[in-house]
């Protein structure tokens, strides 16, 4: 008597798996990996940076007799000691004062107005006469988006974890070839 499997020949040697599936696997494996990398990364930058955003337009008014209560210890025009600012914020001083006051290199006169846009992402110590310490820290950060700061993590990470992902795969596959039985001591 013969059955349906006499007719066919079983072979018994492993099946191979033809290189561009392999190549196909380990791309799909990288896009995947750098992918996840990049949501990953993305979602971490947005909320590690949120808040962090400058003050906008800020405009500060420099009342008549300033120097002189700024000079005795006063911070009357509540400048902070550490001054954060987005890039495209600006700052404008309108001086009524007196006398001239200076914040870096920028002055304004008496009576006058300057507006400052704060163009170049820096972190610097400038002296000043708006602040009793005669000394505030301005950091310019930058604004919006910065794919950049996650470029790096997601190309070198997304790539390599990707490979790694598939090695271990390709060995889990391969092991899952041969009979369990063939593992076990008798």
């Amino acid at each position: 008597m013969t059955g349906p499997l006499d007719s066919h020949t079983v072979s018994q040697e492993p099946k191979r798996i033809a290189t561009w599936r392999r190549l196909l696997e380990l791309l799909v494996f990288v896009a995947l990996s750098t992918l996840l990398v990049f949501v990953l990364s993305t979602t971490a930058l947005v909320l590690y940076t949120q808040g962090t955003a400058g003050t906008g337009d800020v405009t500060v008014v420099i009342p008549v007799g300033s120097s002189e209560l700024i000079s005795d210890g006063e911070n009357v025009l509540d400048v902070p000691p550490v001054w954060a600012f987005s890039t495209d914020d600006t700052l404008t001083l309108d001086n009524r004062d007196l006398v001239e006051h200076t914040l870096g290199d920028q002055s304004v006169a008496a009576n006058q107005s300057l507006v400052i846009v704060m163009d170049v992402p820096s972190d610097r110590d400038l002296p000043t006469t708006l602040h009793p310490l005669g000394i505030v820290t301005v950091s310019v950060e930058p604004s919006g988006y910065d794919f950049s700061l996650i470029a790096y993590p997601t190309f070198a990470f997304g790539i390599s974890v990707g490979i790694i992902v598939y090695v271990g795969f390709s060995i889990a596959r391969a092991m899952g070839r041969h009979d369990d039985e063939d593992w076990v001591d008798r």
